[in-house]
């Protein structure tokens, strides 16, 4: 792996090429208009050299022209690229930061509620991650030609068991809390959306699909919202397993 030394030598001398190109430039189009004003002696070795010398200037010129030219253009592309790097890694860093965040103040609310040992704890998380793997989404897609527009996930039963789905919550991540309906109602103090579904549904026998669709506001633009999937934010359907309810625990 390149380290940050090399690169910046890299970046350096990338920097002098592009600035000897621009100063050959200057010194040929002198050279040329030197050349081309030069007294034109009538003799038949000077006119030979002449157009010899002009010809070979102008097949230069645009070789270190379109270096100059490229250099900028990619010197741009660069500091975009390396940007969008900063900002999707800063955006990891947030949404693990959260993960871990959300998940302690869990922790912390089932500590308050009861005394669980470490064992119990432990066997109640694979527990959750088992109903996760049975209940899982099988399809997300940004629906922008609906009216609202809406992220819509498909939820699959894989299991051998029935998930009733009691209520789903969300909380929103890159979106603005105004990116949503104003209609969605909260919990948890306002931590979290309401997403609202057909109670007819909310039974969802092994090999069927469940359906969630987050309605948004505003208009967006397809690739903005796609853009966005892994860090929109989180959606934890509150459902009944086998008689225990439980929590689960997406990231959209």
């Amino acid at each position: 792996m390149p380290t940050k030394q090399g690169n910046d030598i890299w970046k350096e001398i990338e920097r002098f090429s592009f600035l000897a190109s621009i100063i050959i430039l200057l010194v040929l189009a002198v050279i040329y208009w030197l050349i081309a004003q030069s007294p034109q002696p009538n003799i038949k070795l000077w006119d030979i050299a002449r157009t010899f010398a002009l010809d070979v200037i102008s097949n230069l010129f645009p070789t270190f022209f379109l270096f100059a030219l490229s250099y900028a253009l990619i010197h741009r592309i660069q500091i975009i690229r390396d940007e969008n790097q900063a900002n999707v890694l800063a955006e990891t860093i947030a949404l693990i930061i959260s993960e871990k965040l959300s998940m302690k103040l869990d922790n912390i609310e089932t500590e308050n509620n009861a005394q669980i040992g470490t064992e119990t704890l432990s066997e109640e998380i694979k527990f959750q991650l088992g109903v996760m793997n049975e209940f899982s989404i099988t399809q997300k897609y940004f629906d922008d030609e609906s009216d609202p527009q809406k992220i819509v996930l498909l939820f699959t039963n894989r299991g051998t068991n029935v998930i009733s789905v009691n209520n789903i919550k969300f909380s929103t991540n890159n979106l603005s809390r105004n990116g949503l309906l104003t209609s969605y109602q909260f919990s948890d103090g306002g931590r979290h959306f309401i997403i609202p579904f057909d109670p007819k549904n909310k039974d969802v026998l092994p090999n069927q699909s469940f359906l969630v669709e987050i309605c948004l506001s505003q208009k967006w633009d397809k690739s903005a919202i796609i853009g966005m999937f892994g860090s929109v934010g989180y959606l934890k359907p509150v459902v009944t397993y086998k008689d225990e309810q439980l929590e689960l625990f997406y990231t959209i």
